[in-house]
């Protein structure tokens, strides 16, 4: 099997995330190169009140190595409510 595939096998996560009522960040860097979301997760995300949305400047696809202030911050943010 090939990574897209075994990555693939589940489709979308963005409405299962939203379903499932826990709050979550769907994080991502900036210059995110092949790693993203759709525009169809980005709006579902978006309505979604338990799944904010954050893209974090100045970072890519290591974005919890590139900037680990933020996602430090982001962490606290959500165990603080």
């Amino acid at each position: 099997m090939f990574i897209e595939e075994y990555l693939d096998r589940h489709g979308s996560v963005a409405g299962r995330l939203c379903d499932s009522g826990v709050r979550a960040h769907v994080v991502y860097g900036e210059d995110k190169g092949e790693v993203g979301i759709t525009d169809e997760e980005r709006s579902l995300i978006e309505r979604c009140p338990t799944t904010p949305l954050e893209t974090i400047p100045g970072a890519g696809h290591m974005t919890l190595i590139q900037r680990p202030e933020r996602i430090a911050a982001l962490i606290a943010e959500t165990i603080s409510g």
